[in-house]
């Protein structure tokens, strides 16, 4: 029977340390790839901004989010439908509030002992199994992203991309 060991090892998968990115620039890009690649269920028009005041940011919020959904959904119960806008509206600021403990402090981690595995081995296995992220291009690393999040997430099919795009473009 194995013994375990006293200590388990720890490998933190991150480009951080080699490829340092922004959330700017994520957010720049992500708005670049949204409109070629939209999810079936867009409700607005995908943008998303950086704000460094949280006020501006309320106000944003306030103004281009919820008035206009309260608008809608009123809108909807005077032509008898269900509204539904202010339910998503509020789902959406749940979930942001959620990531905003990560996403306004800077994280830090070490990969030393990940980015060790590069150098261990033999040549067959680093050909097979590369880890140099000084490769990695990141327009097509977030588009393959929001693409695995479209079909597997979403269970989004690709085939009604050009349905969807057509619909961002009204």
């Amino acid at each position: 029977m194995c013994s375990r060991p006293k200590e388990v090892p720890v490998y933190n998968l991150t480009a951080s340390a080699v490829k340092k990115m922004t959330w700017k620039e994520v957010l720049d890009i992500g708005r670049k790839i949204i409109y070629d690649y939209p999810f079936e269920m867009t409700v607005w028009y995908p943008d998303g901004n950086i704000r460094a005041s949280k006020f501006m940011h309320n106000m944003c919020v306030i103004f281009l989010h919820f008035l206009p959904a309260y608008l809608i959904d009123f809108l909807m119960l005077i032509f008898f439908q269900k509204p539904f806008m202010v339910h998503i509206h509020k789902r959406i600021q749940n979930g942001l509030l959620l990531l905003q403990y990560f996403t306004t402090r800077r994280w830090v981690f070490h990969s030393s002992k990940f980015l060790a595995l590069g150098e261990d081995g033999n040549q067959v296995d680093k050909d097979l199994f590369s880890i140099d992220f000084s490769q990695v291009i990141e327009e097509q690393y977030l588009k393959d992203c929001l693409l695995g999040g479209r079909q597997y997430c979403m269970k989004e099919p690709l085939s009604s991309l050009p349905r969807c795009r057509r619909i961002l473009k009204v």
